[in-house]
Parts: C-alpha cells; sequence; structure tokens
C-alpha cells in the first residue's frame, strides 16, 4: 500500500530506497552516541570486524600491552616521542631483536654471537637496571668483557652484590685486562656468590702480575672464609694449584704490616684425628722452613707443646740423612747447641736417652772433629780421648788371710795381694782414660 501511494505520488523507488537508508544510520549514530560501553581489555582480539562492544574490548586489551600497565586507561612512564631523539634509540630503550641468538647492536643492552647479554659501558654515574635469567646449559649466566673498567661491579646493601647460577659453566664469568673481572660489594649479605653443581663455582684468570682475585676486609670479619660439606678425601677446604714448571714462587704466602699485630701468621683448629699441618715434598726441596728474621727478637723459632703422653717432637728418616741436625754459627753468644732440662723436682725420667740397636758407636763427642767421648757398640768406652775399649776382667782373686799385729807370712800375703789387685785397676782406669 506505501508503494502504491509513493507510487501515486511519482517518487522514484531508488530515491525512496536512499532516504529510508539515510534515516536508518542517523538512528543508529544517535544510538551509539546516547548509549554506554563498558571496555572489557581482557578480551583478546579474534578478528577484523566484530560488533561495536567487542571491537572496543580488543582496542583496549592492545592499548594495554603496549603500555604495560595494569588497565588500558593509566598513562605510561614513557612516550613514544619521549623513547626516540636524533641519534636513535636512547639509553633506556629495549631494542627489539634481529635473530635466534642476537638482540642487535649498538645499544645498550647488545646481544652476543651466542645468546649471552653484554653490557658496554656508555658513561654516566649508573647503569640500566638489567634482569638476566640463569643458564641451564652451556652458557654463562651473565658475560661481561672490559678491557680497562669493572667486568661486573655489584653492590648491594642488603643481599648478594653478585649472584650466578649455573648448572654446567660458569655462574659469574669477568674478564678484565687492567682492572677488576669481578668486584662485589655488600653491606649486608655476600659481595660476590657463586654456586656450580657440577663444576667450578667461582673461577678468577689473569694474565699479568696482578692477583687473579682479591679479597679485602675493611671491617672486623674473615678476609677469606671457606666451608666444604663433603665427607671425602676430595673435599679439601682450600687447594693451591702451582702448575708452572719454572715457577719460583710461593704456593700461598700470607704477610702482615701491622706492626702492633699480635695474632697468629697461620692457624689451625682440629678436634679430629687428622694432622694440623701436614706437607708431602716430593721434589728436592725443604719440607718445611721457619725463620725469624729479626736480629732484636728473643721469641722462640718452632715451639712445640703438648699435654698428652705422645712425643713432643719426633724426626725420623729412611734415607741417608740425619733424623736431627742442630747448628749454632754465631760469632759471641755462649748459649748451649741443645739443652735438656728436667724442671719438675720430683721427675725420676732420664735426661737424655741413647738406644742404639745397629753396630754404629752409641754417643760420640768430639772437639773440632775428634773425640773426646766415645761409647761404642758393645758397651765399650773411651774418657780423655783414649780409645775406647771393653769392660777390663776381673781383677786377682783377694787375699782373705788374717791380719793381726804381729807381721809375719800373713800379713806378708795380703799386702802383695792388693798391691797386684791396685795395679789391675791402675791399668784398667788408664786403658779407658781416667788416669795417666
Amino acid at each position: 500500500m506505501i508503494i502504491n501511494r509513493i507510487e501515486r505520488r511519482s517518487i522514484p523507488p531508488r530515491a525512496l530506497t536512499e532516504s529510508m537508508t539515510s534515516i536508518a544510520q542517523g538512528v543508529v549514530v544517535q544510538a551509539a552516541s546516547t548509549s554506554e560501553y563498558t571496555v572489557d581489555d581482557t578480551q583478546t582480539p579474534t578478528g577484523n570486524s566484530g560488533t561495536l562492544s567487542a571491537l572496543l574490548n580488543w582496542i583496549g586489551h592492545m592499548i594495554k600491552a603496549i603500555t604495560g600497565k595494569a588497565n588500558w586507561r593509566t598513562a605510561p612512564a614513557r612516550t613514544l616521542e619521549q623513547c626516540v631523539d636524533t641519534a636513535g634509540l636512547t639509553t633506556n630503550t629495549v631494542p627489539v631483536a634481529t635473530g635466534a641468538n642476537t638482540l642487535g647492536s649498538s645499544r645498550i643492552v647488545q646481544g652476543g654471537a651466542n645468546g649471552q647479554v653484554d653490557i658496554p659501558y656508555v658513561g654516566g654515574d649508573t647503569l640500566p637496571t638489567l634482569s638476566v635469567g640463569s643458564s641451564s646449559s652451556n652458557r654463562a649466566g651473565v658475560y661481561a668483557i672490559t678491557s680497562s673498567g669493572t667486568g661486573i661491579y655489584g653492590h648491594s646493601s642488603s643481599g648478594s652484590g653478585v649472584y650466578g647460577d649455573s648448572d654446567s659453566l660458569f655462574g659469574v664469568y669477568g674478564e678484565s685486562y687492567s682492572y677488576t673481572g669481578v668486584k662485589g660489594v655488600s653491606n649486608d649479605g655476600y659481595g660476590v656468590e657463586a654456586a656450580s653443581a657440577t663444576t667450578t663455582a667461582f673461577f678468577a684468570w689473569a694474565n699479568s702480575t696482578n692477583a687473579a682475585m682479591v679479597s679485602q676486609q675493611l671491617g672486623n670479619g674473615a678476609g677469606l672464609y671457606v666451608t666444604n660439606g663433603g665427607v671425602g678425601s676430595n673435599a679439601v677446604g682450600l687447594r693451591v694449584l702451582l702448575s708452572g714448571v719454572a715457577s719460583s714462587g710461593d704456593m700461598a704466602t700470607m704477610t702482615h704490616s701491622g706492626a702492633s699485630y699480635t695474632g697468629n701468621g697461620y692457624r689451625v683448629t682440629l678436634t679430629s684425628t687428622g694432622h694440623g699441618v701436614k706437607v708431602l715434598q716430593e721434589g728436592a726441596g725443604k719440607g718445611a722452613e721457619i725463620t725469624i728474621y729479626n736480629a732484636a727478637s728473643s721469641a722462640i723459632a718452632a715451639d712445640v707443646y703438648t699435654n698428652g703422653s705422645g712425643v713432643a717432637v719426633k724426626g725420623k728418616t729412611e734415607g741417608a740423612g740425619r733424623a736431627g741436625f742442630f747448628e749454632v754459627d754465631r760469632s759471641s753468644a755462649t748459649d748451649p747447641a741443645v739443652e735438656i732440662k728436667i724442671t719438675n723436682t720430683s721427675d725420676a725420667g732420664v735426661g737424655l736417652r741413647v738406644n742404639g740397636l745397629g753396630t754404629g758407636s752409641m754417643l760420640q763427642v768430639q772437639d773440632n772433629g775428634a773425640n773426646v767421648l766415645e761409647v761404642k757398640d758393645g758397651s765399650k768406652i773411651g774418657f780423655y780421648g783414649v780409645a775406647a775399649v771393653a769392660r777390663a776382667g776381673a781383677l786377682t782373686a783377694k787375699d782373705t788371710s788374717t791380719v793381726d799385729a804381729t807381721y809375719g807370712t800373713q800379713e806378708r800375703d795380703v799386702i802383695n795381694n792388693n798391691r797386684v789387685r791396685i795395679g789391675e785397676i791402675e791399668t784398667a782406669l788408664k786403658n779407658i782414660g781416667i788416669v795417666t
């Protein structure tokens, strides 16, 4: 009926269609401008078309993903204009990955050829904060190389200055050619802490005359504290390996420069049955050497003490050398080379005992290389430079005749017997050097 009316009014059908479409669009626009929509920025986009509500949700979701904020309507911390200048990306930007293992170049954060993260120095007081995940394969968690400054510098006021955790390679690797490879400073926790399950936890390497690692303690704690929870023979608290064939350096050197220092240069405390100090020398050098190089010192060079029942000092040799040797080399002092003193007056022990089970002399006392007293094997003895002789035989039998006031043959025989016996005693004393 409407068409008939339109036809009767002579209105073309096409014009009528356009007029009705315009009216419908106006109604839609009017409805959209007056309706309320709630944006749900948790809805992930699924296409390029949808209802007006769905499109608004998808746009809100993408805005939140771009800004990184909790919702789409929170302003970002930095605009795109603030992230770009005439020199390119600034030091606060994150570069876009250009490959599977690299992060690009000419950035404050650079990707290495093996997937590590390099942090070159760009000036200023601080470096940007960078969080690097731990490595579980064969790559370093953090790898830093510098030719003049510090490879890795960690400063913490409560936790670990530098913490590296790796399952197969290095937890922390720092390499430097002129300064510190790794430096960690902490006011409360560990300056540097390295943990490894299968290989070296901390490795310091240097190719110069400087120390590979320096531990500096400015407080009252230990300069180096080593703990080992192992139970096998390889669970060594501290192992030092000097691999230079022609090296003349010391395995370990400890020096204290403080004049008022009263502590010990080296101290070992044990509660086990192991040795306090054990030196195994398989070369041609000495097993141990102790020297006091101070003419004004009156201290004991080596003081050995025990309150147990064992021997305080024991010397044993299985070679051609001496088990013990004492030598005095001085010009004016009169102290003996060796002194044996029994302090307790109730001690009934022997001051000196020589127990020879071999065939050599039991004792030799020399003056300028010549024997002045010698006790040879087989209980021989000699005094005052006389060659040692065996013990003299029995004296002539004693004449036991009765001697009275009247001189007779009995008195004559007794006098003669005593004369013989005294002569035998004199001869024996002359033989061992007691009389001349």
